[in-house]
């Protein structure tokens, strides 16, 4: 998959463009595939450090690094899905997902 991540991120694009009503199902399957890479994406960023990656070298690249680091906080805020624990004891975790919908479905740790 990596091997031909330009051709499929050029299809991923190509679809997402069509009406969600007109595509195809490989158009479909496509766009499903941009949210899964994005997603995916997002939970790797969510576990990133991101504090070793703020320079000292001098003033203005620490301030840009803050700045970096900054934007990725917003970006993680707003997009980074969230778990939900249980209502009771024992049930199962869900995820709050990036449009703020609970996926009844996803189950995590019991």
């Amino acid at each position: 998959l990596l091997e031909h991540h330009e051709s499929y991120l050029k299809q991923i694009d190509l679809a997402s463009r069509v009406n969600r009503d007109e595509r195809t199902l490989t158009q479909a399957k496509f766009v499903e595939l941009g949210e899964k890479i994005s997603l995916l994406t997002i939970l790797r960023s969510s576990f990133k450090s991101l504090a070793r990656e703020i320079r000292t070298d001098s003033q203005e690249i620490a301030r840009q690094d803050l700045l970096a680091f900054q934007q990725q906080l917003v970006s993680l805020s707003q997009r980074a899905p969230r778990p939900v624990p249980p209502a009771t004891a024992g049930g199962p975790w869900r995820v709050q997902r990036l449009s703020g919908d609970r996926d009844p479905g996803a189950t995590g740790v019991h």
